[in-house]
C-alpha cells in the first residue's frame, strides 16, 4: 500500500509541478490512466494477499505487468494518433470503458476459474 501511495505522489508532484492539465492535457490524461491502472492494481493485490497469501505468483505478477503495458501502449496510440475531433472523445471513452470493464468485470484466474466475478457471471 506504501508503493500505491508513492505512485500516486509522484502522479500528483508532475501535475503540480509541470501544470501539464493546461498546457498539454493529453498527456495529463495518459498520465492518469497509467497511474491509476497500476495503483488500482496494487491496491487490489495488496488487499488480496491478506486474505490469500499464495496470491501473489511470479506468473501472475507478470501476467499484471504485460497488461498495463499493453493497455498503456494503446492508450498512447488513442492520445496520439487521434489527435482531434469525435474520434478522440470516442478514443478516450473507450479507454476508460475498458479501464474499467479490466478492473470489475475480469476477474479470472491463472488457471480459468472466475474469482468474485460483480458482473454476475
Amino acid at each position: 500500500m506504501g508503493i500505491v501511495l508513492l505512485v500516486l505522489a509522484a502522479n500528483y508532484t508532475i501535475h503540480m509541478v509541470y501544470e501539464l492539465q493546461f498546457s498539454h492535457p493529453e498527456r495529463a490524461i495518459f498520465i492518469n490512466l497509467s497511474t491509476c491502472y497500476l495503483a488500482a492494481w496494487l491496491s487490489s493485490s495488496a488487499l488480496t494477499l491478506l486474505l490469500d497469501r499464495g496470491y501473489l505468483i511470479r506468473r501472475r505478477f507478470v501476467m499484471h505487468i504485460l497488461r498495463r503495458e499493453i493497455f498503456t501502449v494503446v492508450s498512447g496510440g488513442i492520445l496520439l494518433g487521434l489527435l482531434t475531433g469525435i474520434s478522440k472523445i470516442i478514443g478516450l471513452l473507450a479507454m476508460v470503458a475498458g479501464s474499467l470493464y479490466m478492473r470489475f468485470c475480469r476477474h479470472i484466474d491463472l488457471s480459468g476459474i472466475i474469482v468474485g466475478h460483480p458482473c454476475g457471471r
